[in-house]
């Protein structure tokens, strides 16, 4: 991608963590990766092409408390 837009700005989103009943392990993993992304990002990232790491769980955790005070 860079290649061809060497000025283009890159967002890479980490892995929400479950653990769903039929696939143990998969929050383990997904932080794993999550730790993984958080090292490559930054080696990718320069000033002219930025690779910026976005935490969707964050988000949702957020959006979870404003819930409940919203609910309150």
């Amino acid at each position: 991608m860079k290649k061809n837009n060497p000025t283009m700005a890159i967002l890479v989103a980490q892995i929400i963590p479950m653990d769903p009943r039929d696939r143990k392990g998969c929050s383990k993993a997904a932080r794993q990766l999550n730790r993984a992304i958080e090292r490559w990002a930054p080696t990718k990232s320069t000033e002219k092409s930025p690779v910026m790491l976005r935490t969707a769980s964050r988000a949702l955790t957020q959006e979870r408390h404003q819930r409940r005070r919203l609910s309150k």
